[in-house]
């Protein structure tokens, strides 16, 4: 099972170049508006892919816009169910992982700690706790 889990974990790739590494993390302090948190050892800190407040917007027949918003339970629900989270930085230690600061990955939900950081929901977890690197966070969820 061990080599299972190693050859698992040697095919993940990262979707961020490495050439995009330090674009990708200036791209994320800058969109989330506060500076990132300064992991040290194996660890990484992580933000839990939470769903948008507005999910759609339509135009009315009077070509009016019209948003329809998530209701606060189930953005609240995501903070507990979701397994998806993007990559915010790793401590020194992670460097042989095969994924960067900028990918989406799955998380187990009962490892490491979850915090609240400048608003936001991040969970604070070894690297080679992970289970994958994904494309689209909002397809995952915890059953």
């Amino acid at each position: 099972m061990t080599d299972v889990l190693f050859v698992m974990r040697e095919k993940m790739l990262s979707f961020i170049e490495e050439h995009e590494a330090q674009e990708a993390k200036e791209l994320i302090q800058k969109n989330l508006g506060f500076p990132l948190p300064d992991v040290r050892h194996d660890y990484m800190a992580v933000k839990l892919f939470i769903r948008p407040e507005d999910i759609f917007t339509v135009t009315d027949k009077d070509g009016k816009e019209v948003k329809f918003y998530l209701p606060e339970t189930s953005r609240c629900w995501d903070k507990f169910r979701n397994c998806g989270a993007l990559v915010m930085s790793m401590g020194e230690g992670c460097g042989d992982a095969s994924f960067r600061a900028g990918d989406f990955i799955v998380i187990p939900r009962n490892e490491g700690v979850q915090v609240n950081y400048y608003g936001y929901v991040l969970h604070f977890l070894k690297y080679d706790k992970i289970y994958a690197v994904i494309k689209e966070p909002d397809k995952i969820e915890k059953r």
